[in-house]
């Protein structure tokens, strides 16, 4: 399977995805586990002291699991790749469910750069397909579909994964939206990449970003003629 390097389009719209993974999902976990920790700590009834101490150790879990997440991504952005494999690889062995699926990702991110495409596809493929939290899962469909679409997967493959989360009002509509435009690009399918282009465009909700490289690839495909 050939390691083909993304174009200018598609590694924008990674960095989109990996933004709004990092942001969102970080929020998530502070905001679902921070208060359950605070409750614990001071709802402490003798009759359930039991209890009570299962889920306070719970809430610490998820608390350190959201910080040993956060220190990878750090050991990641300062160029330490082999450190951050090795952190996110714990983690995904060891923590919750949710944070065993950010550490998968982030894997994969990390393996993708390191040119070990099949390794990535299966981590991301894996996830998109699974049952854990719906954004994790379409974080992972759109990376799965942007790297496999130049590394040998089928666009009906791609489809599959893609087509459920362009659906309106869903998350990631916009840039599943997109990655059916790239994909049509591709494979020569210039009207129907015209169209999404087009519509992602006059859509009021599609995000800046996405708008300005919907234009972008419009006025390149209207140098030239639409296909009969």
């Amino acid at each position: 399977m050939a390691d083909n390097i993304p174009d200018p389009q598609q590694q924008a719209l990674f960095r989109e995805v990996d933004e709004e993974l990092r942001h969102e999902q970080m929020h998530k976990l502070w905001k679902q586990y921070g208060p359950v920790a605070i409750a614990v700590s001071v709802l402490v009834v003798a009759v359930v002291a039991g209890y009570q101490g299962w889920k306070a150790w719970q809430s610490h879990q998820h608390m350190a699991d959201a910080q040993a997440y956060e220190q990878a991504l750090t050991l990641a952005d300062a160029g330490k790749d082999a450190d951050a494999l090795t952190a996110l690889t714990a983690l995904a062995s060891k923590g919750n469910d949710g944070a065993v699926a950010l550490a998968q990702i982030q894997r994969a991110v990390l393996l993708q750069k390191d040119g070990k495409t099949s390794d990535a596809l299966g981590i991301y493929k894996g996830i998109a397909t699974g049952k854990g939290d719906t954004i994790l899962r379409s974080v992972a469909a759109l990376r799965y579909a942007l790297l496999g679409m130049d590394n040998g997967v089928s666009s009906d493959d791609i489809n599959s994964l893609i087509t459920p989360l362009a659906a309106p009002g869903l998350p990631f509509d916009h840039s599943a939206r997109q990655v059916q435009a790239l994909l049509a690009l591709k494979e020569g399918r210039s009207d129907d990449a015209r169209k999404l282009l087009q519509d992602l465009v006059d859509d009021a909700s599609t995000p800046q970003g996405i708008r300005s490289r919907a234009n972008i690839l419009l006025q390149s495909l209207d140098s030239t003629p639409a296909a009969k």
